[in-house]
This record gives C-alpha cells, sequence and structure tokens, in this order.
C-alpha cells in the first residue's frame, strides 16, 4: 500500500477524528481512567476477602454477632471533637471525660453516637442529591440546547443510558463491594442486634441510591462537556460560541469538584458512624480499611475530573488558536524610504477573553480539592460542620 493510497483512506477519518475525538474522549476517558481501570486492579489485587476479616463479612450466624465486635464506647463525642479541631491525641483530652464514663453509661453513649451518625449521615446525602439534581438540571439543558441534528429524544436516551450504567456501577465496583460490608454493614447489622432496628439493610439503600443520583448527574455532565468539545474544522470558529463552550466547562468543573467533595464528606461520615460504636481498640484496628475507602473514592473521583476536563480544554485551546490566527490582523505594509523617526514600540497585542481558566478560577478548584489533599483539614472541616 503506498503513501498516496493510505492519504486516500485516512482522507475521510481526519475530519471525523478532528471534530469527535476529543469530544470523545470526555466521555471515555473518565470511564476508563476513573472507574474500569480502578476497578479491574483491585480485582486482581483483591480477588476476595482475606482469612482474617472474614469474621467481620455480615450475615454471620445469630450466635455470632454479639461476639464479632465490641460495642462499648470508651471516648466521649466532645473529646473526639476537641481531639480533632486541636490535633492532640483524644486520650490526654478526654481522659477526665472518659473516667466519667460508667458502665451504666455506656449504652447510653452507644445510642447517642448511633443516632448522630444517622442525622450526619442524612444531611450529607441531602447535599449531595441538592447538588446532584442541580448538576443534572445544567447538563440536561446544555445537551438539550446543543444537540444539533439529534431529535428531540436524542439526548433522553443517552440521559437513560447513563442511568443504566449507573446502577450496574452502585452494584458492581469492587473495591467498595469488599471493603464496605467489613466496616458498616456487619457493624450495623450487630448493632441492630441491641437496637431491634434493620439499620444495616436501610443504610445500604441509602448508600446505593446516593451513589446512582452523583453517578447520574456526573454522566450528564459528562455528556453537556462532550457536546461543548465538538469541534468544526472546517469552519470558521465563532467567538461567541467559544465563550459559551468555555463557560459550560466552567460550571462542570465548578458542579463535578462540588459533588466529589461532597461524596469523600459522606463517605467519611458513612465510614465514622459504625466505628463510633465500638471500643477504641476496635475502631483502630479498623481504622485503616476506612481511610482506604474513602482514598479510593476521593482519587477515582480526581482521576475522573481530570480525565473529562484535559480533552475539553485541548479542544478549546485548539480553537482558539485557530480562531486567533484567521482573525489576526494583517501587518501594515512599511515604506522603502527610511523614517525620519525611530519606530515606535508595536503596542502588544490586545485580550480577546478567550482564557480558559483566570486566577480566581483555578484559586477556587484548589480550595475545593484542598480536603482531598489533606486528610487532617477534612477532619478539622467535618468536626466544624458537624
Amino acid at each position: 500500500m503506498d503513501r498516496a493510497e493510505i492519504e486516500r483512506r485516512w482522507a475521510w477519518r481526519k475530519p471525523f477524528a478532528s471534530r469527535y475525538g476529543l469530544a470523545v474522549l470526555c466521555v471515555a476517558g473518565p470511564l476508563i481512567f476513573g472507574s474500569v481501570a480502578p476497578d479491574l486492579a483491585l480485582r486482581y489485587l483483591m480477588p476476595g476477602t482475606p482469612h482474617t476479616l472474614v469474621a467481620l463479612l455480615p450475615h454471620a450466624p445469630p450466635d455470632a454477632i454479639g461476639s464479632r465486635f465490641d460495642f462499648r464506647p470508651d471516648v466521649s463525642a466532645k473529646s473526639d471533637r476537641a481531639a480533632a479541631t486541636s490535633g492532640a491525641p483524644s486520650k490526654d483530652r478526654g481522659a477526665e471525660e472518659t473516667d466519667e464514663i460508667v458502665a451504666r453509661d455506656r449504652n447510653t453513649l452507644f445510642g447517642a453516637r448511633d443516632i448522630g451518625g444517622r442525622v450526619r449521615y442524612v444531611v450529607a446525602s441531602a447535599f449531595l442529591c441538592a447538588v446532584s439534581i442541580a448538576a443534572f438540571g445544567y447538563g440536561a439543558a446544555v445537551v438539550v440546547r446543543r444537540r444539533g441534528r439529534l431529535p428531540p429524544w436524542g439526548p433522553w436516551a443517552v440521559f437513560a443510558g447513563f442511568a443504566l450504567l449507573s446502577i450496574w456501577l452502585a452494584f458492581n465496583s469492587a473495591g467498595f463491594e469488599r471493603i464496605r460490608p467489613l466496616i458498616v454493614e456487619s457493624i450495623l447489622e450487630a448493632a441492630d442486634a441491641k437496637q431491634a432496628w434493620q439499620t444495616a439493610s436501610r443504610a445500604l439503600v441509602l448508600v446505593r441510591i446516593n451513589t446512582w443520583v452523583a453517578l447520574v448527574a456526573v454522566g450528564t455532565l459528562l455528556t453537556a462537556l462532550y457536546t461543548a468539545s465538538l469541534r468544526c474544522p472546517g469552519r470558521k470558529p465563532d467567538r461567541e460560541d467559544l465563550l459559551r463552550r468555555r463557560e459550560i466547562a466552567h460550571w462542570v468543573l465548578g458542579f463535578g469538584s462540588a459533588i466529589l467533595v461532597i461524596s469523600v464528606f459522606a463517605s467519611e461520615i458513612l465510614v465514622d458512624w459504625p466505628a463510633s460504636l465500638l471500643a477504641k481498640s476496635q475502631q483502630a484496628a479498623l481504622k485503616p480499611m476506612g481511610e482506604a475507602l474513602t482514598l479510593l473514592l476521593g482519587a477515582m473521583g480526581t482521576i475522573a475530573l481530570f480525565a473529562a476536563m484535559a480533552p475539553a480544554l485541548a479542544a478549546f485551546m485548539l480553537d482558539v488558536h485557530r480562531y486567533r490566527a484567521e482573525t489576526k490582523p494583517e501587518p501594515e505594509q512599511r515604506s522603502v524610504a527610511p523614517p525620519a523617526e525611530p519606530a515606535p514600540k508595536p503596542a502588544p497585542p490586545a485580550d480577546d477573553g478567550l482564557g480558559f481558566a483566570p486566577l480566581p478560577v483555578v484559586t477556587a478548584v484548589v480550595a475545593a480539592f484542598a480536603p482531598l489533599l489533606a486528610s487532617s483539614l477534612m477532619q478539622v472541616a467535618k468536626a466544624f460542620l458537624l
């Protein structure tokens, strides 16, 4: 096959790839690098539950439920919050309060912490659902407005596809489905034996709903980013369209960051709630798994966000450079005669207002990701807000 034949076959593919390539990566990148790749790696490294943790699995025999966990919390909530805000060990700051918790008060402390954990997680779930619904509304409006030649039902078919995919992801993520039952469902199931409630199953339903709502919102935002990253190589770029595309990307970045931070915050509460019902030694034993679960969620969300925004930024900047090249004023022709006076310095090019990320936007993104980069800051925020 000679070079002419290769160029002839590539002739129709090149415009197609130039128009749709980066836009497709805005959706495929987060799915591959933020979901599929971590899930496959975790399935390879975690083929099953370790033998040393099998006893923590939920749905254990009734006679073994009471022997798995020690529901005797021995540190008060006030000392926990003081330790989180000051960084001092809780055993030093709360020694006097710990001495006051006698045996008859431990059941009271157990029930109080249980109620506190429920309230905290409900509040976090409400915030997550509110932000997710707002993100879905904005993304759906963008997709419907920029659907192009698609029929009116086209965007809603895409949303339905993301809804079905979100259901599958909510039930089949290897990392969450193999770690969370050991530190959430198993403890709540054992605690239900004392409270005569059905907390474990209801908490799991709420977790599924939160996951599904957030993933549907994220899918809608990715679709909106796809429509804003479509390029038109054969048409002159329009400045107003470029400004609208930049605005869409900014809103997607803002909504995505908000969903990510609130999701990590809710995961932190979900992990801390059951552990707070246990004795201090068991809290310390289960802490690494809780931290790993929160880290996994934050890392996957961060990777997905960057994988979505990088192609969108590349598509926008390519069209901006092409717009500037086509609208660049022609240089003035100089006269042959030597100038009587030295020529003035050329004026700097005027700002066309097509920069993607001004300094306030970058600062806002860094501030949004700060809780994910420093676990101590997450603890301080949780102590003050809740």
